[in-house]
């Protein structure tokens, strides 16, 4: 009986050492795609120290963009700017589509809230 367990237990090892680095690989190349699809935050700088670019309102727009939250901004950077869907961007950060959706719908009605109550 011993030699059937070790046979058993050598299989196991070798099961469990598949699923590991097949495991590692997947997360591997997860990462790799996240970071190449990912929305850093420091694009954000670079259009600050630039205002000439903006005209006057689009001075206003930023500084109300750069006051929403960091998923709001990474939202909308992705669907206006880099031309994502809702789907898309639901993917990258591991939402539902509705719900960023959603978000993206607060953050747009918080912006022409504060550009039109701007005084």
């Amino acid at each position: 009986m011993e030699e059937y367990e070790k046979i058993i237990k050598y299989q196991f090892d070798s099961y469990c050492k598949k699923v590991i680095k097949r495991t590692a690989c997947k997360m591997i190349v997860g990462h790799k795609k996240r970071v190449e699809h990912e929305l850093p935050i420091d694009l954000l700088q670079n259009y600050t120290q630039n205002f000439a670019v903006f005209d006057f309102e689009g001075e206003y727009l930023l500084e109300e963009l750069l006051k929403l939250d960091k998923r709001s901004i990474e939202i909308l950077f992705a669907y206006y700017i880099y031309g994502m869907t809702c789907a898309d961007i639901a993917k990258k950060m591991g939402m539902t589509s509705q719900n960023i959706s959603i978000l993206k719908n607060k953050a747009l009605k918080k912006l022409r809230y504060r550009l039109e109550n701007r005084g």
